[in-house]
Parts: C-alpha cells; structure tokens; sequence
C-alpha cells in the first residue's frame, strides 16, 4: 500500500541521511545522538520496528533486546520510556495491558513520521 511506497522512500532518504538502516530487517539507529530526546529515539525505533518487520505489536522482551542492542546512551530505564510514551498517548494501552505488546497509536505513527522528517530536513 502507500505507506510501505512512502516507507521505502523514507528508508532510502534515511539511510543517506545516516539516521536509520534495515540489518537482516531489524531497524538500526545509525547516530542514536542525532535524536533529541530518549524518547523521540525509542519511538522512531518502535515505528521502525513495526513498519519495516510488518507486525502491527511487538512483544516488549523482543523490543527491549532490539533497543538496547541501539546503544542509546540514557538513564531511563525503559519501563518507564514506555510509560512515558504510553501517558503521552503514543502507545496503545490496551494492548499492553492485556499481553505486554508495544503498539502505536496513529498518533504515535505520526509523530514518529515527523521526527524522521525533521531529521531528514536538517
């Protein structure tokens, strides 16, 4: 559909812009310092994550190796970077609350969109 047309555009400009490549379809944050807060690189990840492997939820356990595996330097624990994202409307709730699956909202798709595109912009 048009989202995986825009993703694949997205991709390319990302990976010029050294911000994000695909490894065996796993998301990679190529400079995790680019990003301005913890939280806008854990939630560009998460889209990433969802959009370049298709699943529309991933297991917590399996997105805590993948960000971690990021060298993201933070004194967040992640637990709390997700409930962080969660209170801000980004994650759906539900979702979490019945399995311990990361989802986004749309609005957490969006603003994990924007972040990328002002990156990209710079």
């Amino acid at each position: 559909g048009l989202c995986s047309i825009a993703m694949t555009l997205l991709q390319g400009t990302l990976l010029k812009s050294n911000i994000l490549a695909f490894k065996d379809n796993m998301p990679q944050l190529l400079r995790p310092s680019v990003f301005k807060t913890v939280m806008e690189a854990a939630l560009v990840l998460l889209h990433a994550a969802e959009t370049g492997l298709r699943n529309s939820s991933l297991e917590y356990d399996s997105f805590k190796a993948l960000y971690e595996y990021q060298n993201i330097k933070s004194g967040t624990p992640l637990s709390m970077l997700m409930t962080n994202l969660r209170n801000a409307g980004y994650l759906d709730k539900k979702e979490y609350h019945d399995s311990r699956k990361l989802r986004l909202t749309p609005k957490g798709d969006k603003k994990a969109i924007e972040i990328l595109k002002s990156l990209v912009a710079q």
